[in-house]
């Protein structure tokens, strides 16, 4: 995947991608997580900005590995 296919650019298309939708309520909830610093987010210029790479690490990380 190149960086542009990775690259989610504004709260619309980080809440598409995370929700499924791309409405008022599910985007508050990107700039809430963004506010919060809870999630892989950042700012470029005026927009949130994060990576699809880097969410789906956050919402799915590896699994310890038993010994």
């Amino acid at each position: 995947m190149s960086l542009t296919d990775d690259l989610l650019a504004g709260a619309g298309a980080i809440a598409k991608y995370v929700y499924g939708q791309n409405d008022k309520k599910h985007r508050r909830k990107v700039y809430y997580k963004y506010e919060r610093q809870e999630w892989p987010l950042w700012k470029d210029g005026q927009e949130i900005t994060s990576r699809k790479s880097l969410l789906d690490q956050y919402f799915n990380p590896p699994k310890a590995k038993v010994a």
